[in-house]
């Protein structure tokens, strides 16, 4: 949370907080599982991953393409530049995740 800049100031700041709260409600300690996805992307997981490494790295993958494209609100050509891949190679990733709007 520190990395991050903020560009919404404090009414940011507090969403998140109450966000990762209500997420976290009843467990031990609050992690990046408890954030938006804008800030769990920018964050390392709290636990190891468990299962078939296709599997976990179709996760990841599919996590860091959503983060990226929620911080360029969408924009293909950006969030391929940020991840450092073709943009053609993205749209072909979002259609394989599902992620597509």
């Amino acid at each position: 949370m520190c990395a991050h800049e903020w560009p919404g100031n404090v009414r940011e700041l507090q969403n998140e907080v109450k966000r990762a709260a209500l997420w976290g409600a009843g467990e031990a300690r609050i992690d990046a599982g408890h954030l938006s996805a804008r800030l769990a992307g920018a964050v390392a997981p709290a636990a190891p991953r468990r299962g078939k490494l296709k599997e976990v790295l179709a996760q990841v993958e599919r996590e860091l393409i959503a983060g990226a494209l929620e911080r360029h609100q969408g924009n293909r050509t950006h969030a391929a530049e940020e991840l450092g891949m073709s943009r053609w190679g993205l749209v072909q990733k979002i259609r394989d995740y599902g992620l597509e709007a």
